[in-house]
């Protein structure tokens, strides 16, 4: 997804078609922006103020939305190429009856007048409890979807530190019966000192190959716990002080060309038959890790069969 003016054909309409067109001449698909209603207001901290919500009316919002909505359904291009609605704003509260009738009119009213009953989803913040997201995703949603930043993080507690994420947003898809999708961060770079030990650690690889096994880690840490999806914020190369893109987008395209190419990992994943997780025997290094008191086997398994072959998957999460 972009943020900005150009994710709104009702506001700026030539952006947001250049957009399209990037993306369809890529062979992409889009991830179109429902923003919000004009009317909503933010405090000084950036929260929604309940009440703006709560003060417009029914009838207005969702006229809001098919005005939004037509931007992409008139015009062909468009309406071949966006693949999703991603409500705005963002991180709309569950424990806020105000916002989450709001979100309940926004994805109920998009349901009803998109003929292609493409999904609906809306990005939770990563400290969401998995009864919260159930919340948000019983308002109309199709995808539930959290953030699992870890770029900050330390290598050592990276690992369960998305596993503890990926488990919640699973955990909550499972039980409102919607596809399970982790956020993951392209926005900043990661501490210049541990890339480098990492790079060491690996044999010395370069630092970009070393940066391109951190984001293959990360994803498959999501892909192995349940997964069924993958968000990447943001497509924008426009974040201050982020250097290292082009070298994250990489990993991302790698895990991306494993899934949709060759060797067709997408097929595994979500056709096929998971069984009980193998036995790990740690040799080398230590055999768990630790986020926030929550203590995880240091490599994550999954055996999946896909038709007449087994698939086992090994996700190393130590630094060594």
């Amino acid at each position: 997804p972009y943020y900005g003016s150009e994710s709104d054909p009702t506001v700026n309409p030539t952006a947001f078609h250049a957009r399209i067109q990037e993306a369809h001449d890529r062979g992409l698909s889009y991830v179109s922006h429902l923003p919000m209603h004009p009317d909503v207001t933010n405090n000084t901290s950036g929260f929604i103020r309940d009440n703006s919500m709560a003060a417009i009316r029914e009838t207005d919002l969702r006229a809001h939305v098919r005005s939004v909505l037509d931007g992409t359904l008139n015009d062909p291009l468009a309406n071949t190429t966006v693949s999703a609605w991603y409500i705005q704003p963002d991180e709309l509260r569950p424990w806020r009856d105000a916002e989450m009738d709001y979100l309940n009119i926004v994805a109920t009213e998009v349901k009803g007048y998109d003929p292609q009953d493409r999904p609906v989803t809306m990005y939770n913040p990563n400290h969401r409890k998995s009864s919260e997201l159930e919340t948000v995703t019983n308002q109309g949603l199709d995808w539930t979807m959290m953030g699992v930043y870890a770029t900050s993080e330390p290598f050592d507690s990276r690992g369960p530190r998305i596993a503890d994420g990926v488990e919640r947003i699973v955990a909550a898809a499972e039980s409102v019966g919607s596809v399970a999708v982790p956020v993951y961060e392209l926005s900043q770079d990661y501490s210049v000192t541990e890339i480098a030990a990492l790079a060491g650690a690996l044999g010395g690889v370069s630092e970009a190959e070393a940066i391109k096994h951190v984001v293959r880690h990360d994803v498959y840490q999501g892909l192995v716990r349940g997964a069924r999806g993958i968000q990447i914020w943001s497509g924008c190369d426009c974040r201050v002080g982020l250097t290292t893109y082009a070298e994250q987008l990489e990993g991302y395209l790698s895990v991306a060309r494993d899934l949709n190419g060759d060797p067709g990992l997408a097929d595994v994943f979500l056709g096929g038959r998971r069984l009980s997780d193998p036995s790990i025997d740690v040799l080398s290094g230590p055999a768990t890790l630790t986020y926030d008191s929550m203590t995880y086997d240091s490599v994550a398994s999954s055996l999946i069969v896909s038709g007449d072959s087994p698939h086992l998957f090994l996700v190393n999460s130590a630094n060594n």
